[in-house]
């Protein structure tokens, strides 16, 4: 920090005072350096240069953060010095005089506070204070920059109030002259300290000496521009305040080191003023409170008797507040005692009485002799109050390991815990046992040594019945397991309390304490279909609850096991003997097997008369087809020797030819009816499936439209199968067909896959009526329009087809499905409406070597 003036100028020190103040509560710590100009002690080229050779010297190797500046001359010093000294230094200016900003031209990281005296506010104080004032003298100088700014400011603030008052000016004002030029102004005159006075060799003196000056030989009210003359004599005025400009100059510093550029902190151009008045100054010239403006900081203002003697009045106070205490509560204290030992007689009268009538036993040992039982202690065991005092406690018990532990279990708990509970058994005098509840305390926890009070509950009854209620509940829940029905029962809130043995291994689960919106969630509860989840007022046990009588409800659990079980339900309330609702309970058949036994039934009844209907259609067909083959045979026959005798290029050798191509396709539908009607005239072998799958595909590809792609997927370890090779080719061109057929005009993909297959692998859906063992598979898959589930249905049916006249036979996958049963193998076909088909095809693999034919 570089200030203006030296050390022990109030103006200085002021400033400085409050940018300690501020850095004393600044969290990080920090270093600062303090370096005083003292301009106005020593002015001069002279001492400028040696100021800048001592700071050049002092911190050219340091790493200053920041760099404070203190009024105008340590301004335009730093000005004059920053490039060659502290260049890249950010700086903050405060106590500048009218600051402009074009000061700083092209100078960059420096920001700062503004100081300016606010006369005119001060004048509007002073004419406020002092309605009757006509004149204004100026105490001021033109000689100090500082002086001439001031006056400079006076004489424009002269102007403004010219008609108000009279200003004047007593310029270069020597401290002899003072009584002199000032000494017999008119009552109506107000003076304004704007500098200091001058001593004989025309310097400046010290301001406290100005203000002791002008106090004694003016009689009239002094206001000035800074805060530093109050308390000095001055009455007041709208005052730049030091200790201000050092707090915001501060303020504004720590913003920089924490981060913040100074070219980005606004330069606060509003000084910092603040209206002050002197007390002892207004009382002098006869003025109150009342008569001050108001946000005026009132300074000076002398001690009440409370602020003077506060602490020894409150000592006083509080020494007499105590004694009034301590009376009050000697006599509450007396009162309370009485009553107390009246409250005390009562309650030992009536304990006394508790003693003797309590229906439990009570006692009282020290090492457990007996000290004092009452009547029902005595009826407990047998024996008259005067065979017990005095003696051990061992009486009552049937032997010393019985009396031992007890002894020991009780007077541990009571130790740790300050109760001792246990049940016990006791002898009684007649030599009958009875069963007791034995509780104990300490009567002194802190003296273990003293008197142990017990009671004793004679519980032989209960632990009687409740032996009973054990047996017969043992003997219900048995009876309730043991119900092959599933039973759940439910409290009158809905809460699951019971379930049997045959409900928790129905749903798996045990009952759970739930709410009954969560039944269905939590249990997998369906509708009859399986599929809809039970909506919680469709749940048999809470339309029981609710006061309906349920009667063959069905409904469909899932098990834990991912298994369905249809179950009929029926159930009501449950009520006590005062006919209050206590719950609901709900017995559950478990009706899955009824159900599919019917369903298989249906199923199995469905595919007889499938059966029968397709024998019915094979033995029609098998019997039209032989007899149509006899005719054909005599047809191609003749028309062959018809041909012999014909002439190569003759027209009548053509129209035989094309009889004879429609007689050959004749014969090929006479062949697919007798296939499917299992006259079987083709012939068996061991061949090759894959080579016939393959060569199969070339000629398919060689017919199929080039936007249909056709993906094959032979496994080259394919088993061979014994069967008919022009049959399976039949197959694949038939299935390829259809699956061509089933593509949209765009195009589409069909994919071929053969590999080996056995009975152990997941294919139960497709072999559950084969034997066991290795199987061929063949599949053909498309992404074409599909089927929906009625069409599935029918679509191995002959003359069945939804292609239009002229289009399809229908006879098709009939023939392929009579083909693969002659094989000894299954087909089945998956397909949903536009999601592709799929024929998957078992036949049973040939396990011995193929033998090779020759021509």
């Amino acid at each position: 920090m570089i200030t203006s003036y030296h050390q022990g100028d109030d103006w200085n020190d002021s400033i400085v005072s409050g940018v300690q103040a501020v850095f004393d509560k600044y969290t990080k710590r920090t270093v600062l350096f303090i370096e005083y100009l003292d301009i106005r002690r020593n002015d001069g080229d002279d001492h400028i240069q040696l100021f800048f050779d001592y700071l050049k010297g002092k911190y050219a190797k340091q790493n200053l953060d920041l760099i404070i500046l203190s009024d105008d001359a340590a301004f335009n010093f730093f000005i004059d010095i920053q490039l060659q000294v502290f260049k890249d230094v950010p700086a903050v200016f405060c106590g500048i005089n009218n600051f402009k900003p074009e000061i700083l031209a092209a100078r960059s990281n420096i920001t700062g506070v503004n100081e300016k005296i606010t006369l005119a506010e001060t004048m509007e104080m002073a004419f406020h204070l002092f309605p009757d004032t006509k004149n204004i003298v100026a105490v001021c100088d033109d000689k100090s920059a500082v002086g001439k700014n001031n006056l400079n400011v006076f004489r424009n603030t002269a102007a403004q109030f010219k008609d108000r008052a009279v200003f004047s000016e007593a310029l270069n004002l020597k401290s002899t002259d003072v009584h002199a030029v000032l000494g017999k102004l008119s009552p109506d005159t107000l003076l304004l300290r704007l500098n200091n006075l001058l001593n004989a060799e025309e310097n400046f003196v010290s301001i406290h000496e100005t203000m002791a000056i002008l106090s004694k030989e003016v009689a009239l009210p002094i206001f000035t521009a800074w805060d530093f003359d109050m308390g000095l004599g001055a009455i007041g005025g709208v005052l730049v305040s030091a200790v201000e400009q050092g707090r915001k100059a501060a303020a504004l510093s720590i913003r920089i080191l924490e981060g913040a550029s100074a070219d980005d902190i606004p330069i606060i151009m509003q000084s910092p003023n603040i209206p002050f008045i002197d007390y002892q100054q207004i009382k002098r010239f006869g003025l109150t409170q009342k008569d001050l403006p108001e946000g005026v900081h009132l300074m000076n203002r002398p001690d009440t008797l409370w602020v003077k003697y506060k602490y020894r009045i409150l000592f006083v106070l509080c020494s007499l507040f105590s004694l009034m205490i301590i009376v009050v509560l000697q006599t509450l204290h007396l009162k309370k005692r009485y009553e107390i030992e009246k409250t005390l007689k009562a309650s030992e009268d009536e304990i006394k009485s508790i003693f003797r009538t309590a229906p439990v036993g009570i006692g009282s040992v020290v090492n457990r002799v007996i000290k004092k039982v009452n009547n029902r202690m005595c009826e407990i065991c047998g024996y008259d109050e005067s065979e017990l005092i005095g003696r051990s406690a061992r009486i009552l018990y049937p032997g010393d390991a019985e009396f031992e532990f007890v002894g020991r279990k009780k007077y541990d708990q009571i130790t740790k815990h300050g109760i001792g509970t246990i049940e016990t058994c006791w002898q009684r005098k007649d030599g009958s046992l009875v069963d007791v509840l034995l509780s104990s305390t300490f009567v002194d926890v802190a003296d273990h040594a003293k008197e142990v009070t017990f009671t004793a509950l004679d519980i032989t009854d209960y632990k009687q019945t409740k032996n009973d209620l054990e047996s017969q509940r043992r003997f219900l829940t048995a009876v309730f397991d043991n119900i092959e029905e599933a039973i759940v029962i439910c409290d009158e809130n809905g809460t699951l309390v019971q379930f049997n043995d045959a409900a928790r291994r129905l749903h798996g689960l045990p009952e759970k304490p739930i709410k009954p919106q969560q039944w269905s969630e939590y249990y997998s509860l369906f509708k009859a279909d399986g599929i809809t989840p039970l909506p919680v007022e469709e749940v048999p046990l809470y339309r029981a609850l609710t006061g309906e009588h349920v009667r063959d409800a069905e409904i469909v659990v899932l098990t834990r096991n991912s298994s369905l079980r249809h179950l009929v339900c029926n159930g009501q309330r449950l009520k006590n003997n005062a006919g209050k609702i206590i719950g609901a309970v709900v017995a559950m058949h478990d009706d899955t097997e009824r159900r599919m036994a019917e369903l298989k039934q249906k199923k199995l009844q469905t595919q007889l008369n499938q059966a029968r209907k397709m024998e019915s259609i094979g033995t029609l067909a098998g019997g039209i087809a032989h007899e149509f083959n006899n005719i054909l045979t005599i047809i191609i026959g003749n028309n062959e020797l018809i041909m012999e005798d014909l002439p190569e290029k003759s027209l009548l050798r053509k129209n035989s030819k094309e009889i004879r191509l429609a007689g050959l396709r004749a014969r090929d539908i006479v062949r697919h009816l007798l296939t499917f009607s299992k006259h079987d005239i083709s012939t068996k072998k061991a061949i090759e499936i894959k080579s016939v799958v393959k060569e199969s595909l070339k000629l398919i590809r060689s017919t199929t439209p080039a936007n249909i792609e056709i993906r094959e997927k032979i496994a080259p370890n394919c088993l061979p199968i014994y069967g008919d090779a022009t049959q399976i080719n039949q197959i694949v061109i038939n299935l390829c067909n259809n699956a061509i057929d089933a593509l949209p005009i765009s195009g589409g993909t069909i994919e071929i896959e053969l590999c080996n297959s056995n009975s152990e692998e997941n294919e139960a859906f497709l072999i559950s009526k084969l034997e066991p063992g290795k199987y061929v598979k063949l599949t053909v898959r498309d992404n074409g329009i599909g089927m929906d589930k009625k069409i599935l249905e029918r679509i191995f049916e002959p003359y069945f087809t939804t292609k239009g006249v002229g289009k399809g036979s229908g006879i098709g996958l009939a023939v392929v499905h009579g083909i693969v049963k002659k094989h000894g193998g299954s087909i089945v076909c998956d397909s949903k409406k536009d999601q592709g088909t799929v024929f998957t095809i078992l036949i049973p693999a040939y396990d011995r070597p193929v033998m090779e034919e020759t021509d």
